[in-house]
């Protein structure tokens, strides 16, 4: 019993997983619309040289936007799959559970094992589609939360390394380093 739980456990975690890789692709679409868009609002209030440099980076994270776009639905048919397979994995265990507590001194539970039993009672009272609802919804509290660390607009004051056009030029140059 123990194993079918631990199978559960793993099983649900990967639901989980699926999910939350769902939300953050499907996101990464619109991080980069916006860090396109604060490049090129910026890029009007700079000089010529920064200017330049900030549509350079709006290229390239068009590049990146294009890429992402292409392989999108790839990905997303990878997560759906996954969340499917995690479903069913989930479905299983469950029936596995169901039968074990049914007659427990056949598969070698005792039913003195109270605690082992509660778990298992407790395992077939979960629903895949209300593990995935959870996680989806955690997923995005996760994205907004690491939005929300992040200014997605420029400061009034011009501060430029804390805005989105600022952002895009810290990755970018990354990007760049990590090439070289």
């Amino acid at each position: 019993m123990e194993r079918v739980l631990d199978d559960l456990h793993r099983a649900s975690a990967d639901l989980a997983h699926a999910e939350a890789a769902e939300i953050i692709a499907r996101h990464r679409l619109g991080q980069l619309d916006e860090m396109i868009a604060g490049c090129e609002d910026d890029a009007a209030m700079v000089d010529a040289e920064t200017a330049q440099a900030l549509m350079g980076a709006a290229e390239g994270l068009r590049e990146e936007r294009d890429s992402l776009v292409a392989t999108l639905p790839l990905e997303l048919g990878f997560h759906a799959d996954r969340r499917d397979a995690a479903s069913a994995q989930i479905q299983a265990a469950q029936r596995k559970l169901r039968t074990m507590m049914q007659m427990p001194e056949h598969f070698g539970c005792l039913a003195e094992d109270r605690e082992l039993l509660a778990q298992a009672r407790e395992a077939v009272r979960l629903d895949a589609r209300m593990l995935a609802d959870s996680a989806r919804q955690e997923a995005r509290a996760r994205v907004s939360d690491g939005l929300a660390a992040m200014p997605l607009t420029p400061h009034p004051q011009g501060d430029l390394l804390s805005s989105v056009a600022g952002a895009a030029r810290r990755l970018v140059d990354e990007a760049r380093d990590r090439s070289c």
